[in-house]
């Protein structure tokens, strides 16, 4: 700015105050179906929000107004977000039912915690499907298919659906959209990539 320009106001919350939402992603490597057209890979995306009646008035909305707000993730909530995606897998992936599907999710605590390594493991066998639930090896991005390059290409394409928002509602609502518009044709180069990372993974000393 020059000397004579006037200094805009600007607002910005506190860096401890922002609103922050966590999602669970499922994808797996795009196919062909036996019976149809290509599956995109895209399993689920699964907001850990709650919807809840508001308990004061604010200039925005009256009291009572229903409302989208984060949820604090233990191991119960991420138990029945993982069902979900496992009843998904068994939506989109129905050819594979009897063959062996390896769910992957890293070692954060409320996901083998609160007796749920244990739950999975059951809850995977049922119905004559074969879902097991496995943890990637601690500190380990390069064979994560998010870290090498989903999380980025779906930041890089939320930028599409930017609108002005100031909701949860409006942020899930984004997020899926740009989840749901995923190339199936970039998911496929970022499986080639973590295929190829593994292929340079040594052998287990035995």
């Amino acid at each position: 700015m020059f000397p004579e320009d006037e200094v805009p106001t600007t607002y910005a919350q506190h860096k401890n105050r922002i609103l922050k939402v966590m999602f669970l992603c499922a994808v797996a490597k795009p196919q062909m179906r036996p019976d149809g057209p290509r599956m995109n890979g895209l399993i689920a995306c699964i907001p850990f929000t709650e919807v809840v009646p508001a308990q004061r008035n604010s200039v925005n909305r009256p009291k009572g107004t229903l409302e989208e707000k984060p949820v604090d993730v233990n191991s119960g909530v991420y138990r029945q977000a993982l069902i979900q995606v496992m009843r998904r897998i068994k939506e989109r992936l129905h050819w594979k039912k009897g063959e062996q599907i390896i769910v992957r999710h890293d070692g954060a605590t409320p996901h083998n915690g609160g007796g749920n390594e244990a739950f999975f493991a059951a809850h995977g066998q049922k119905y004559e499907w074969n879902i097991v639930v496995d943890t990637q090896c601690a500190q380990s991005p390069d064979l994560n298919i998010y870290d090498i390059g989903v999380f980025r290409s779906l930041q890089s394409r939320s930028e599409e659906y930017r609108v002005e928002s100031s909701t949860v509602s409006d942020l899930v609502a984004r997020v899926q959209k740009t989840f749901d518009a995923f190339p199936w044709q970039t998911l496929d180069h970022c499986w080639a990539v973590l295929h190829e990372h593994y292929r340079l993974v040594p052998p287990k000393e035995i």
